[in-house]
């Protein structure tokens, strides 16, 4: 780097640029430089080589890096760190790894670790282990088509056409008791809420001609 002087914000905006965007040898490089140029590695940093790791495989250097935060510098893993140590074993298939990182962290897995794991499933074509994480993540979040879709994808892919029918039976059933969305907008201190086709506002007769004069408007831009 070219600058004149260099603090722990640059080290680590070298190290998490590398890391998200798949250089995981540069992020590892850059990570060492850093401790070189007398600057503790933090969370950040840890954070940073785990996403270089992830994203090439690396997976020995990822869990000597995420054993190296708690035992050499102190520094207690986060949920972040763990999701990481989750999508490095998920992406190498190592399944059973990733599903016992879940299980035995200090704290409960959100719906984005079993999701991440999931995906897994869906790559590596595990059926009975993507059928037991889907079931996690619909107790929570009982409408997650994602999570369905991904079992679908699972269950095709070995065969079960008739496990395939049940689940599209299953979404139909959880669409149909799903509640209905809407959105809302503040004028002058008052709220007015839309759902989809609304036909209840007072003003209808205003709101869609003006939509339609907008819609108008953005096309000829774009014409343009």
């Amino acid at each position: 780097m070219g600058l004149p002087w260099r603090d722990s914000v640059t080290w680590n905006s070298m190290i998490m640029g590398y890391g998200q965007h798949g250089f995981g040898i540069e992020a590892i490089m850059f990570f060492h430089q850093m401790q070189k140029a007398r600057f503790l590695p933090d969370s950040i940093s840890f954070l940073g080589v785990l996403h270089g790791c992830t994203h090439c495989g690396f997976i020995e250097e990822g869990k000597q890096y995420f054993q190296s935060m708690e035992m050499d510098y102190n520094i207690s893993p986060g949920p972040e760190h763990y999701a990481s140590m989750v999508d490095l074993f998920s992406r190498a298939g190592l399944l059973r790894e990733a599903h016992d990182i879940v299980i035995r962290m200090p704290f409960e897995p959100t719906p984005v670790f079993w999701r991440t794991l999931l995906n897994g499933c869906r790559i590596w074509g595990n059926l009975g282990l993507g059928i037991h994480v889907a079931e996690k993540i619909l107790e929570r979040e009982p409408y997650n088509s994602s999570a369905s879709l991904m079992v679908i994808e699972i269950l095709a892919s070995a065969g079960k056409w008739k496990e395939v029918m049940e689940m599209r039976r299953q979404m139909k059933e959880r669409e149909a008791r799903k509640e209905l969305g809407c959105s809302w907008v503040e004028v002058k201190g008052r709220n007015h809420i839309f759902t989809t086709r609304d036909e209840t506002h007072p003003e209808l007769d205003h709101i869609y001609p003006t939509l339609e004069l907008l819609s108008y408007n953005m096309a000829e831009c774009v014409s343009i």
